[in-house]
């Protein structure tokens, strides 16, 4: 909590060099799409990515209506359906340009919400695809050109659910950990090599999206507060950060209680978007 008394959140600036690009994953509306508007507003050209081009040309269409002045490009890709071919592919439509920085906020819940033992193949499969082998694989295709255009950044979106442990959504919360230590591996690796990129996990919390329609209050946060939020985090000084100060005060708040309520609150706060009881609600 204390880096935010110290920090301008304008460290962002420092790696808009050369005519400088970021990626943006996910980002065809909800968080990505906010930090594609962020990103170009601070002075970056932005590849976005989705599966679905239509949309993203309408994001494209939009988003340089806004910021004339920048550029962006599309990478179409679906996520879930991960190969050596996909993501090659998506390193040639990259191309040649000045990335400087890669945004991994694309995730994906489980397809449904319900206990672990209820759930089926294909909820367990998209969500390990997008948020372990897709992300990993990305990772590592586009490092060498962040490591070749330092300075550089590396922004990796976590979630709250790994850090209290969210029943329900056990596979996209594992996903989560799973990010958090990559992260923080890839992050010993750049400083051991003295490379100048930064890595950052940035623990994010509930936020109002298209797909999570709950309504915005101290809690759950509008998208585009979150994508300023994680912009503004850039150059905290630490691997895993909260971005959002909503957020941060929840955080500390569950952290002063017992564990055992802890688990009491966060599974009497999923219990109602379990799709098993909802169904028998709607019989």
């Amino acid at each position: 909590m204390l880096w935010r008394l110290f920090h301008s959140g304008r460290h962002i600036e420092r790696y808009i060099h050369d005519d400088a690009w970021a990626l943006v994953t996910g980002a065809s509306d909800g968080i990505g799409k906010a930090l594609v508007d962020e990103l170009l507003g601070r002075g970056f050209n932005v590849l976005i990515h989705g599966r679905n081009a239509a949309k993203l040309e309408r994001v494209k269409e939009e988003m340089l209506a806004k910021h004339p002045a920048r550029q962006v490009a599309l990478v179409v890709c679906d996520a879930s359906q991960v190969s050596y071919g996909m993501i090659e592919d998506v390193v040639h439509q990259v191309g040649d340009r000045n990335l400087t920085c890669l945004v991994n906020n694309l995730g994906a819940t489980e397809r449904r919400i319900l206990p672990f033992a209820k759930q089926q193949w294909a909820d367990v499969e998209d969500t390990t695809n997008i948020g372990i082998r897709f992300v990993a694989q990305l990772t590592r295709a586009l490092l060498p050109k962040l490591v070749a255009h330092q300075p550089s950044v590396l922004l990796n979106l976590g979630s709250s659910s790994q850090l209290v442990h969210a029943p329900f959504v056990p596979v996209y919360a594992a996903t989560k950990g799973f990010l958090l230590t990559l992260s923080q591996c890839i992050d010993l690796e750049m400083r051991a090599d003295g490379l100048d990129v930064e890595v950052l996990y940035l623990d994010v919390g509930e936020v109002n999206t298209t797909a999570h329609d709950v309504g915005e209050s101290f809690i759950v946060v509008s998208s585009p507060s979150m994508g300023k939020a994680i912009v503004d985090a850039v150059g905290c000084g630490g691997v895993f950060v909260t971005p959002h100060w909503h957020h941060e005060c929840v955080n500390s708040v569950l952290a002063c209680l017992p564990r055992r309520l802890q688990d009491y609150f966060v599974t009497q706060s999923m219990m109602p978007r379990r799709l098993d009881l909802v169904d028998k609600k709607t019989q």
